[in-house]
């Protein structure tokens, strides 16, 4: 069947359009997806730790590329009517800042007819941090 987030996840092809539509326009493109990059559950923010040594290369470097990008597009399925909880976790390791004043554009989708309507709703508060 249809998967959200796992091994032929109904968003892969939708994430891979975008990026082919903007490479092709000559847009640099990163690609981010919480299933690939394997996150740990959170536990301290990147910001709120004096100590960076403690978190991983990876982490940092992807910080450092946050803050280096002009705009972000995210790719979010509904899950329970709601934002996956391994996408707020992802996006919860970095300061709100680094989206601040730069453009975001949400592109919601689903497994059933709604079609990601129903995700729309509780990602207006945090997609106010997102840029």
């Amino acid at each position: 069947g249809a998967s959200i987030t796992g091994e032929g996840s109904t968003g892969d092809p939708i994430g891979k359009y975008i990026s082919t539509q903007l490479k092709d326009e000559g847009h640099q493109v990163s690609v981010w997806d919480p299933k690939v990059m394997k996150f740990p559950m959170l536990e301290q923010p990147l910001y709120m730790v004096e100590d960076q040594s403690q978190f991983p290369e990876w982490l940092l470097a992807a910080d450092e590329e946050l803050r280096a990008a002009d705009s972000f597009i995210v790719v979010c399925p509904e899950y329970n009517a709601s934002i996956p909880p391994a996408l707020t976790n992802m996006l919860n390791y970095f300061s709100p800042g680094v989206f601040r004043h730069k453009p975001v554009g949400i592109v919601t989708y689903s497994v059933t007819e709604t079609g990601g309507r129903r995700v729309q709703s509780p990602s207006r508060p945090s997609s106010a941090n997102w840029g």
